[in-house]
């Protein structure tokens, strides 16, 4: 199986994301995606049955047709906290930047706290490629 290589244009709300949150931690060696954080100052608490919209700190941009980019839920956080991601296919147009922020559905009876530079989902790439970012 030949897999080709995704190149994705990455900027920074702030230039300490790089450093403070590790970025990028890929999934599986570079294959198919990475995780996205919790950009936030402060601890953030979601109240059971409620949502909440989190910066992710990244833009992002690519200029393949053919991939798409589904945006998934940590295990331990769906299954053990459950907690769902709003509309996790997300495709993201080609031709802009746009913001990653993950929506957040707290399905407990929990309130569930989010701090900063947690990791609050997956970003994945249909079909699997190999990820190389270029810092803008």
């Amino acid at each position: 199986m030949c897999i080709n290589t995704l190149i994705i244009n990455v900027k920074f709300i702030s230039s300490n994301i790089k450093k403070d949150f590790d970025f990028p931690e890929y999934l599986q060696g570079g294959l198919s995606g990475f995780f996205l954080r919790a950009y936030i100052k402060n601890k953030i608490c979601l109240f059971s049955k409620k949502t909440t919209l989190v910066s992710t700190g990244l833009l992002i941009h690519f200029s393949d047709k053919t991939v798409r980019v589904v945006i998934k839920p940590i295990s331990i956080i769906k299954h053990k906290y459950c907690l769902i991601i709003g509309n996790p296919f997300s495709i993201i147009d080609y031709c802009n930047f746009y913001e990653l922020k993950i929506s957040l559905w707290n399905c407990s009876k929990k309130n569930f706290y989010i701090n900063p530079g947690d990791k609050i989902a997956k970003l994945s790439i249909v079909p699997n490629k190999k990820i190389k970012f270029i810092y803008i």
